[in-house]
């Protein structure tokens, strides 16, 4: 078991983000009710937004995905969409200036209904509606077993909570769910670990934010046991009293 350092293991990206302006698509909300049942983007989803972006500039997507002509994408609890709405713009900038003709399928998934919602009403309203899935679902459960994942982004409900907020929050299926991780903030982040078996193939990347108080010296070298998996820590900062990092898992 490999000890992953969170002080001393440099950053692969480091950009300044307080002069950094909010993404274009933030303007479609209206903070006064969007909010009220969903989780407003933070400097979580905005760490998460930057290191996809800068990263995806880094990688020959027609190289790598080995001249397919598909791919799977999904983002497990879209929660409010910017992510995958910063996401499959980039992307679809990426291809398009490249001349690349890959076809995206792009899985939306969350266990709360107004989520999706909101979700489906922003890229809709920016015309990013096609090949788009949006799901009902905790994690992969309620999807086709068959379905394999090119690109997995997942930004997990990472803040420690005691056992009864955590059950309330899976049960409510409600805002709650979006951050109440439960002992060490892990308990999804864990289950994550393990149904990712058969989700995904030898090119599979999976993008995923973790935070200090997370069990992440054991989350990571599960991710690197199970499915032999390599990873780069991309960006990490400190927000107030949260120490969070988003990592780049692959073979």
């Amino acid at each position: 078991m490999s000890a992953f350092s969170w002080e001393n293991t440099a950053e692969k990206y480091s950009i300044d983000t307080t002069k950094k302006p909010l993404p274009e698509f933030y303007d479609f909300y209206d903070p006064s009710k969007d909010f009220i049942n969903v989780y407003e983007p933070s400097e979580d989803t905005f760490l998460l937004i930057d290191s996809l972006e800068l990263e995806l500039d880094n990688i020959n997507i027609k190289s790598y995905f080995n001249n397919k002509d598909k791919i799977n994408t999904i983002e497990i609890g879209c929660g409010n969409g910017l992510v995958s709405c910063c996401f499959l713009s980039k992307l679809n900038q990426i291809l398009n200036k490249d001349k690349i003709n890959i076809n995206i399928n792009h899985y939306c998934i969350d266990i709360n209904k107004d989520a999706l919602n909101l979700t489906k009403k922003l890229l809709n309203n920016y015309n990013i509606n096609k090949n788009i899935f949006f799901i009902e679902s905790d994690l992969f459960d309620s999807l086709d077993t068959n379905i394999i994942f090119d690109i997995i982004i997942f930004n997990p409900p990472y803040v420690t909570t005691d056992d009864n907020e955590y059950k309330r929050a899976l049960k409510e299926k409600d805002i709650y769910a979006s951050w109440a991780g439960g002992k060490k903030g892990s308990e999804t982040i864990n289950k994550f670990v393990e149904k990712l078996n058969g989700r995904i193939n030898n090119t599979s990347i999976v993008f995923l934010l973790l935070s200090k108080e997370n069990d992440y010296n054991l989350i990571i070298n599960n991710l690197m046991n199970k499915y032999n998996f390599k990873f780069d820590l991309l960006m990490k900062k400190q927000f107030k009293n949260e120490k969070l990092a988003v990592f780049k898992f692959y073979k």
